[in-house]
């Protein structure tokens, strides 16, 4: 079973988040732009996204990078750094100047994930980065191609118990949250052993699973729902407590037999440690704006995803250290390690 400190507290944020509406994070928002640092920032900021374009990372920070380039007074240019469960570009803005003209947008693979499973890992998120500000929450999803047979997640299940290692899943890396997403469902199913296949992005293991090279992959919800939507793929389940709106036809793994398979992926953005305060604080409340304007809001929505609710800088910092340690009995539990 799953303790109270590993169950995902987002969707407590996402009720806050629904009942107060727009207009209540728009009014959270207004006394943080009092701490706003004079003449930041000053020149375009850099948003560093840690995968292919396409996944659901890319398509949030994009999404968001046009809103917040407006409330800042300045551009904010996305870069694709994927590689390593975005590892790549996180080690490369632990390392940045700390101005807060960079950024991440982070999400529990580089925050929560790799860092425990690499047997090196290049930074600590715990030391080397500085939370900003929480921006978006959709739930991880298992999908099938044309190549899968089996139906459903109870035809799934059997296949697996019939033929241990005969099936196959894709994922956008290894040591992702939407590969622990899946290890914690084949765990909770009873032990379950399907082979995973870690790709460099969303959008190569959606290529394979279209051409029938893989049957099975795991993503992000935001990432799939309209190749869902169109008939290409079927979502077999998500990895939630309730389903998704953008998507009602798909039941959540609990419904399908598996108890307690939850995993969320959340988007926030991360500054280099030791970014000063006031930066911190311009780029929290920027980010809030943009997070409670209907616009974004609807944005999301279309993805079957919530806009983050209204952390401050440190709220977020609790909530984020608060995921990394959620995950910790999962890795251990599986054994995965990343040389």
């Amino acid at each position: 079973m799953m303790t109270d400190t590993m169950k995902p507290r987002l969707p407590l944020a996402r009720r806050r988040l629904l009942g107060g509406g727009a207009t209540a994070l728009a009014a959270a928002a207004l006394p943080l732009a009092k701490g706003r640092a004079a003449g930041f920032p000053e020149r375009p900021v850099r948003l560093l996204v840690g995968f292919t374009p396409g996944g659901q990372t890319d398509i949030f920070a994009r999404g968001l990078a046009e809103r917040l380039g407006a409330e800042l007074g300045q551009p904010v240019v996305i870069e694709n750094r994927p590689g390593a469960g975005s590892s790549v570009a996180v080690s490369e803005v632990a390392r940045a100047r700390p101005d807060g003209h960079t950024l991440m947008f982070i999400n529990p693979s580089g925050f929560a994930i790799h860092p425990q499973v690499a047997a090196r890992p290049s930074y600590d998120p715990l030391k080397d980065l500085a939370p900003v500000a929480m921006v978006a929450n959709t739930p991880v999803t298992v999908v099938a191609g044309p190549g899968f047979t089996g139906g459903d997640v109870r035809g799934l299940i059997a296949q697996a118990r019939a033929n241990p290692g005969g099936l196959t899943y894709g994922s956008a890396g290894a040591g992702t949250v939407t590969q622990l997403g899946m290890e914690l469902f084949l765990q909770k199913a009873g032990g379950l052993q399907i082979v995973h296949v870690p790709y460099r992005g969303a959008a190569l293991v959606a290529q394979d699973l279209l051409a029938g090279r893989i049957p099975l992959m795991v993503d992000a919800f935001a990432t799939m729902v309209e190749q869902h939507r169109s008939g290409t793929v079927r979502m077999l389940c998500v990895l939630a407590q309730e389903r998704a709106a953008a998507a009602p036809d798909v039941p959540t793994a609990i419904e399908s037999g598996v108890p307690d398979a939850i995993a969320d992926v959340y988007n926030a953005v991360v500054a280099p440690a030791a970014t000063p305060a006031p930066g911190i604080e311009t780029l929290n409340a920027a980010i809030r704006c943009v997070t409670a304007s209907d616009s974004y809001r609807a944005f999301l929505a279309n993805y079957g995803a919530a806009a983050g609710g209204p952390m401050t800088a440190a709220e977020l910092t609790t909530y984020l250290h608060n995921d990394f340690r959620r995950w910790t009995p999962v890795i251990r539990a599986t054994g995965l390690r990343i040389e």
